[in-house]
């Protein structure tokens, strides 16, 4: 079974008979991811920032005085750490990173995009659209979600484009002001009840350049940052493609691998996760090649259009 056409397996021959057919767990998962997506009728849009489905965060925690970089295609990410002040006393915090720091940024765009407010609160209301995207709660777990909620408030951006000729540099953060509850009690559930504002020139460029994900993709790739991330880099490019475009091994690694030493170590991680994406996005029309990966012009990963409020429907 090719893993990245394990969805039009699914399709054709039904989930029973594809989970027949996988040969090893690892394509069983890739059925389950599939079928997941596939069933979910609802198809409850998530929202990404194209600069950030070419660069992303780190997938594992770095050290907290440490900055991060992320080169994409014409595109140059620095996430520097930051400072909150917590009851009086200044916090250092560093990099967000894995897969909660992805999802709880994810979500933020999305309510800024559904409601067309800079305003984020994240209460009880949040508890349900994290759950569908991979985030449960309680205990360690509760604290490390609230952690991840500071880094992203904490921390200062640098985005760099490549573009005409020239460097152009943006400096800036994802959220511009955050209020963080003293005495919260975890017990009763409001783990995450704190309010947040992005700042004002990302949230512009969110609107201008908003990636439509589907909540479910992201919920079933919640084990797997790097699969998190080549979804949402799938999901950004091919269904603004024209033509086929292939992608060389060397390239794939640059931004998805960047701290690999072999090419062959890389391509023995990134695949599975490829694979796990492809099966999360099912009209992904993607080709392993010798030398890379080819792109093939494919329709959005959700087909549903979220209308900004006061933006007409055409037609």
């Amino acid at each position: 079974m090719e893993i990245t056409k394990v969805a039009e397996v699914v399709r054709l021959h039904g989930v029973d008979l594809a989970r027949e057919m996988a040969a090893t767990a690892h394509e069983r998962r890739l059925v389950n991811i599939s079928a997941q997506v596939l069933a979910e009728e609802q198809q409850a849009i998530g929202i990404s920032y194209s600069g950030m489905c070419l660069t992303g965060l780190p997938y594992r925690r770095l050290p907290d005085g440490e900055s991060w970089i992320k080169r994409g295609h014409q595109v140059t990410l620095v996430i520097q750490p930051g400072i909150l002040v917590i009851r009086g006393e200044p916090v250092h915090y560093g990099v967000p990173w894995g897969t909660r720091g992805r999802i709880l940024l994810i979500h933020l765009m999305t309510e800024a995009i559904r409601t067309d407010n800079r305003e984020v609160v994240l209460g009880r209301s949040a508890r349900h659209v994290l759950g569908r995207m991979g985030l449960t709660y309680g205990g360690q777990i509760a604290q490390a979600i609230r952690d991840q909620m500071a880094r992203l408030s904490a921390c200062h951006l640098r985005w760099a484009w490549e573009r005409d000729g020239c460097d152009i540099n943006q400096s800036g953060s994802f959220i511009m002001a955050s209020i963080t509850l003293h005495d919260q009690d975890e017990s009763r559930g409001d783990v995450i009840s704190d309010a947040v504002r992005l700042a004002p020139e990302f949230f512009d460029s969110l609107k201008k350049h908003a990636v439509p994900l589907s909540e479910e993709a992201v919920g079933a790739l919640s084990y797997s940052p790097m699969s998190l991330d080549i979804y949402a880099w799938l999901g950004y490019r091919l269904h603004s493609l024209d033509r086929p475009t292939p992608v060389s091994w060397p390239a794939v690694a640059s931004q998805f691998g960047p701290g690999y030493k072999a090419l062959r170590q890389f391509r023995a991680d990134f695949l599975p996760c490829l694979g796990a994406a492809c099966a999360a996005y099912p009209d992904a029309k993607v080709e392993l090649t010798d030398r890379g990966l080819c792109l093939y012009p494919s329709r959005p990963p959700i087909s549903k259009i979220m209308i900004m409020p006061g933006r007409r429907r055409s037609g």
